[in-house]
């Protein structure tokens, strides 16, 4: 049995269609233009609206389904959700954004990371490792997941304001920050 479908579904193909035609997606942005009609930071905003979303994501999956499109031009349902799951969660969406801005998401060179940060980080490991104490492992967790939160503020003006250095810098913070809240859930797992 065909289903007919109506001008919203043909008009979300041929967005999907557009913004894929090349098999390669250049921002990830381009492929929910009702949800991002500003594209990403500096030109919009860094935070999303994910219930619009995940809804504009449902509608291109069914675009670009077999039994509704004949010729997708390339566009696959892996694309969408590789894009869908990027742009979901902030750190990955930063590390994207910084990607589109010819910048290495990571500063993957230790003489280029912040000295003190990578001083705490191991002080703070090794703190974990000889830890016997519950609350003490809480209280870290706590500490850092506030860190991570404040961070990812930051990062999200300074993606908007078009810093993208310092964007950088403190994504880096945060990937070691996230690094740590692991450390400190094993740990706790440990210690139950």
């Amino acid at each position: 049995m065909f289903k007919i479908y109506g001008a919203r579904q043909l008009y979300n193909f041929k967005v999907l269609n557009h913004a894929l035609q090349t098999r390669s997606v250049s921002s990830y942005y381009k492929l929910f233009p009702k949800t991002l009609t500003q594209g990403p930071p500096p030109h919009g905003p860094f935070d999303i609206n994910l219930k619009q979303l995940r809804q504009e994501y449902l509608q291109a999956q069914k675009a670009v389904h077999p039994d509704v499109a004949q010729n997708t031009n390339g566009v696959t349902s892996a694309q969408i959700s590789q894009a869908y799951k990027t742009l979901l969660q902030p750190i990955s969406r930063a590390e994207h954004i910084l990607s589109l801005n010819d910048s290495s998401p990571l500063v993957e060179d230790n003489n280029e990371v912040d000295n003190d940060l990578l001083i705490e980080v191991m002080d703070v490991s090794e703190q974990i490792q000889e830890s016997n104490d519950i609350s003490e492992i809480r209280d870290l967790e706590s500490r850092y997941n506030n860190r991570i939160s404040s961070d990812l503020s930051a990062m999200a003006k300074n993606l908007e304001a078009g810093d993208f250095g310092t964007a950088k810098k403190t994504l880096t913070r945060i990937n070691y920050y996230t690094k740590l809240i692991k450390s400190l859930d094993e740990k706790a797992e440990e210690l139950k």
